[in-house]
């Protein structure tokens, strides 16, 4: 995978972190990832590009209870029923390769008209050329127990969102 283009969705007036918006040319299609399994959680990584689930056994009602079948790294094949997605600073805590979330594209008319990304998760190493290629730093949230990453002006810390009343 190669990244494209990035810039920087700063979530001003949320208590969101601010998120790097990537596009992207060669992200892998889902049958091409080998996953790892560790306790109910399932990570593949190829050439930067991340996807995770976390699924304990049995049907459950993630992605509307929809049946995804992946590949482990051993050449065993598991169906996964009603999967969760996750989130990276779970996979992060979990031991696996360091990820950070994304919106994602590899449409240059979704980055064009700015809408329609999908969620999508990195590397880290891979977050840091995106981050650049924004004219930012990725800093870790210091504030949030797991280890999560965002985009930061500052190469040390990241600038919180202000505090929105009513929400």
């Amino acid at each position: 995978m190669n990244i494209l283009n990035a810039q920087v969705e700063w979530n001003r007036g949320l208590t969101n972190n601010p998120r790097l918006v990537v596009l992207a040319e060669g992200i892998p299609d889902h049958d091409a990832l080998l996953f790892r399994k560790r306790d109910g959680l399932y990570f593949g990584e190829l050439n930067g590009y991340v996807k995770f689930y976390c699924w304990s056994g049995g049907q459950q009602e993630g992605f509307g209870g929809d049946h995804r079948k992946i590949s482990l790294i051993d050449g065993s094949e598991v169906t996964l029923m009603g999967p969760w997605s996750s989130r990276a600073g779970v996979m992060n805590g979990a031991g696996f390769q360091t990820c950070i979330d994304v919106a994602l594209t590899g449409d240059h008319e979704v980055w064009r008209k700015g809408r329609g990304f999908s969620w999508g998760a990195i590397t880290l190493a891979m977050g840091k050329k995106a981050a650049i290629m924004a004219g930012v730093h990725l800093a870790r949230v210091d504030d949030d127990p797991e280890e999560i990453w965002a985009p930061s002006t500052h190469p040390n810390r990241v600038e919180k969102p202000a505090h929105v009343s009513g929400i």
